[in-house]
């Protein structure tokens, strides 16, 4: 729960940033803040209420084209030739050092950078190792080994090789062409950060539309499937629905939702994120 709580707040401040800086409004951040929260906690409880066929599927299905639609025009609009060469070198030296990476300490002189950032991403991600595993058996029903696999292990690092290849080697070529996305991160903070390079590709509200939206659906998809996950490890009674799909009660669902939107909200307004 601390961890989605994480997650959404995390979001939530790049949405909120987003609609700032896009719209050229100077709305209360508190507000926005607590209005954002809300719509997602709406979306992500009513999915996880109708099940992995049908609510969550839909948006997770959305949100996968969402995402290849803004990569590939990122792709094409961006430098290509140095998107390429980037990506390939920028994989060879992940091969290189992963290890040396992944084990590095600081030893001898404590930047903070390790604290900050290594370990914090380990530790935010392994506190979802068990909710991860029982949403994928659960998504595993029916398939094969070699597809469960695939889809859940091979897929999905090859993504996110080429998200981070395209949108940060794009976002490099831009700000060496001197479009001042570094300047407006240094004024308005990291989660401005996509919405200044998609600013510089053509057809500017629509890149900025497809990127809320990924935003939103990116995050949903996540607390769709923690709120399903944990609704279902805390009962031992459930239901089967007419796709033979065993459910927990949805006034369980509501819980876990709205708790792991307020968790949001609190490390936000904290500042614990």
């Amino acid at each position: 729960v601390a961890g989605i709580g994480t997650s959404l707040g995390l979001g939530v401040l790049q949405l909120t940033t987003g609609i700032n800086y896009v719209f050229g409004t100077n709305f209360s951040v508190a507000f926005l803040q607590m209005a954002v929260i809300a719509i997602m906690a709406v979306i992500y409880i009513f999915a996880a209420c109708t099940g992995v066929h049908k609510g969550i599927k839909y948006v997770s299905t959305a949100n996968m084209w969402i995402f290849v639609a803004l990569m590939l025009w990122a792709f094409i609009f961006s430098d290509t030739i140095f998107i390429l060469n980037s990506t390939v070198s920028g994989f060879g030296e992940y091969l290189q050092t992963v290890v040396s990476a992944g084990t590095y300490l600081e030893p001898l002189k404590a930047s903070g950078w390790i604290g900050g950032n290594n370990i914090f991403y380990l530790a935010w991600w392994i506190a979802f190792t068990p909710f991860v595993s029982l949403f994928l058996i659960k998504l595993a029903k029916g398939r094969t080994l070699r597809q469960f696999i695939f889809v859940n292990m091979v897929a999905p690092v090859i993504f996110v090789f080429l998200w981070f290849g395209i949108f940060g080697a794009g976002a490099i070529s831009s700000e060496i062409a001197g479009s001042g996305i570094a300047d407006k991160i240094a004024e308005l903070g990291t989660p401005v950060s996509m919405y200044a390079f998609l600013e510089t590709l053509p057809w500017k509200p629509v890149m900025f539309i497809l990127g809320f939206l990924a935003i939103i659906f990116c995050f949903v998809t996540q607390a769709e499937a923690i709120t399903f996950t944990a609704a279902d490890m805390s009962c031992t009674s459930k239901s089967t629905g007419d796709d033979d799909e065993t459910t927990s009660p949805a006034f369980l669902k509501i819980f876990w939702g709205v708790l792991m939107a307020l968790m949001a909200y609190i490390l936000i307004q904290s500042g614990g994120l």
